[in-house]
């Protein structure tokens, strides 16, 4: 690879006018020779956020916004492979709820730069109570965070020739993100560590944790709790759907196996989980 290596950062922004700025001065501040682009995509924002990126992006010209009408992380990732990729050699993927920690895009970088080996590099969490455990699962099964990660220029290329798109409406695009990188989408990669794949503790992110003193941080962390639950479903659906199928024939819309694939979705008796189970099958019979 001849020259200074190019990269892309984009960055997935619904209703994040307060923390946006922050998350994206944070980039900023370490992006180093060789950024392109940093891609906001804009999706179904009903706040104010298409307007701080627009005047931050008045003085920062690599930032771009792009504005979606749909509120939905899978199809704004389709969008961005499908469309604005490009020819960079890398390519970053940020929430834009979170900050990056000093140093953390080149030390997510430098593994691709310096192996050939490596498709995808995957930051760890700074903060919270579960810092520690998160770490830990992310190496032992070799897994993306999806709030910050990274993907070789080569494997975003393949994934757009091949014209392989996530099933839009998906809960957590970083597990089939990483059974991409991995080479399959089966449900065993989510437990199988990979030499394509990299974990780089040195790339940290922060975010913002949830109070116990604020009821509203009560109802925030019940209701993602009920959103992990609709998650685990799906992916069972997908996986199951997959079996015997090529990635690039993943559905459109993850809701359209909720009806074909009504009969492996059960209540049952999950403990104190099982409320939260509930509201999750109701979530998805809801949308079926």
């Amino acid at each position: 690879m001849s020259g200074t290596p190019s990269y892309n950062v984009v960055v997935f922004a619904h209703n994040e006018a307060r923390r946006i700025t922050r998350c994206l001065e944070s980039i900023l501040a370490q992006a180093g020779e060789g950024l392109q682009y940093i891609y906001v995509l804009v999706n179904g924002c009903t706040d104010d956020t298409a307007d701080v990126v627009t005047r931050l992006s008045a003085n920062q010209p690599e930032v771009i916004g792009v504005w979606l009408d749909r509120a939905d992380k899978a199809a704004s990732w389709n969008h961005y492979v499908q469309t604005l990729s490009g020819d960079a050699d890398y390519h970053v993927f940020v929430d834009g709820d979170i900050y990056l920690a000093d140093n953390a895009l080149p030390a997510l970088l430098a593994p691709l730069k310096n192996t050939s080996h490596v498709l995808a590099t995957a930051a760890v969490p700074a903060n919270g109570r579960s810092r520690v455990k998160w770490l830990s699962n992310m190496q032992r099964w070799g897994r993306l965070a999806g709030a910050l990660y990274a993907l070789r220029g080569e494997l975003v290329n393949e994934i757009r020739e091949e014209a392989i798109n996530l099933p839009a409406g998906l809960i957590g695009e970083d597990f089939l993100v990483t059974c991409l990188t991995k080479g399959s989408i089966e449900y065993q990669q989510l437990f199988a560590p990979s030499k394509r794949l990299k974990v780089v503790p040195a790339a940290q992110f922060y975010f913002d944790g949830l109070r116990a003193t604020n009821w509203r941080h009560w109802q925030a962390a019940f209701n993602r709790l009920v959103r992990y639950q609709v998650r685990e479903h799906q992916l069972k659906l997908l996986f199951h759907y997959m079996q015997d199928k090529q990635p690039s024939q993943m559905p459109g819309e993850i809701t359209a196996l909720y009806s074909e694939l009504a009969h492996l979705i059960r209540y049952q008796y999950r403990g104190r989980n099982t409320p939260i189970d509930m509201l999750a099958i109701r979530y998805i019979k809801n949308h079926s």
